[in-house]
């Protein structure tokens, strides 16, 4: 393995646990902010649908989209592109 193929290795490696930790403190922050308003939404989605199976549901959909378009609009911030 050539030197260049070493650092090239081992500046991968270093980004690949400083996204894994940057990840981990993204995910913590989300819970933090979301546990203590997830009584009120499945009280909301309970509402809408009138049934305690379905409102989970919703409820997990939300905060799995909310999840999802959080991490779109920060991905810059996590994950620089090479």
């Amino acid at each position: 393995m050539t030197t260049i193929n070493t650092i090239n290795t081992i500046n991968r490696d270093r980004l690949a646990g400083s996204s894994a930790d940057h990840v981990k403190a993204a995910w913590q922050q989300f819970v933090e902010t979301v546990e203590p308003i997830r009584p009120d939404l499945y009280r909301y989605c309970r509402y809408l649908t009138s049934n305690a199976w379905d409102a989970e549901d919703l409820v997990q959909d939300t905060l799995a989209r909310s999840l999802v378009t959080l991490g779109c609009l920060f991905q810059t911030k996590y994950w620089p592109t090479t």
